[in-house]
């Protein structure tokens, strides 16, 4: 029995963890030299949550999209999860220490947080239809 755990991934959703994965290694790396960026204006604990979250939920979930096994969706799962909650409460401290003037950096990553909270969703559903097309094989095999 073949049972198709994915589709190929999105070129959008490999593209942006890309670039959760580099602007984290950078966060953590250059921190001191991003001048008078967002970054340097937050607590470096923050930021430095931040880069590790960031590198970390990216790498998850860069590796859940190249697996074609069921551990694939699990790790993407893991890491959009991670990725999602972190941008959520980073908007937060965003607007609290500068306040409007962070504004369009928190939308965008509210709206990052919010599409990632989407695919956890869908990867639930596709996780249960699997879990039900193994039941129901399992049935079927008994039945023979």
């Amino acid at each position: 029995m073949s049972i198709s755990v994915r589709a190929k991934p999105s070129p959008y959703e490999v593209m942006i963890m890309t670039a959760a994965v580099i602007g984290g290694a950078a966060l953590l790396l250059l921190r001191q030299r991003l001048g008078t960026t967002l970054s340097t204006s937050l607590p470096a604990a923050i930021t430095v949550i931040l880069g590790t979250g960031l590198l970390i939920g990216g790498v998850l979930t860069l590796v859940g999209l190249a697996l074609r096994t069921i551990t694939g969706p699990l790790l993407e799962r893991a890491g959009l999860t991670g990725l999602s909650i972190l941008l959520v409460v980073y908007s937060g401290f965003t607007l609290d220490f500068v306040g409007l003037r962070g504004l369009i950096t928190a939308v965008f990553f509210l709206a990052l947080a919010g599409a990632g909270l989407w695919r956890v969703i869908q990867i639930r559903s596709d996780l249960r239809e699997v879990e039900r097309e193994l039941r129901d094989h399992s049935a079927h095999d008994r039945e023979d």
